[in-house]
């Protein structure tokens, strides 16, 4: 078969192989370009079109998943905060109790 070849095969195998890789500059060149959300779904579109039409395919489409309602964030009290806490009830109640004595008659 290699001797069935013009003589410029090789010439023409040159020019393949810088169409190839002019195809793959292209390529790498649009690796970075962005799309619209309306371009992207047309382009989705286009491609479930093509894999119905082409391939005989099956799409099967889900929903989205809702989002997790976020909790209101809560700060895990420390030793300290906890100590804090019992010494104001402490003083709280204190000032209950002096508080109940001052009401209180006389018998």
């Amino acid at each position: 078969m290699l001797a069935m070849q013009p003589a410029n095969s090789g010439y023409k195998l040159a020019m393949q192989s810088f169409a190839d890789c002019h195809v793959s500059i292209q390529i790498i060149q649009h690796r970075f370009y962005y799309v619209t959300k309306d371009e992207l779904r047309a382009e989705l579109e286009r491609q479930a079109q093509r894999f119905t039409n082409i391939y005989g395919g099956e799409i099967t489409t889900y929903a989205a998943e809702r989002e997790p309602e976020r909790k209101p964030w809560r700060k895990k009290p420390t030793v300290l905060d906890q100590v804090f806490q019992q010494e104001v009830q402490k003083l709280e109640q204190a000032k209950r109790a002096d508080c109940d004595g001052a009401i209180t008659p006389p018998a």
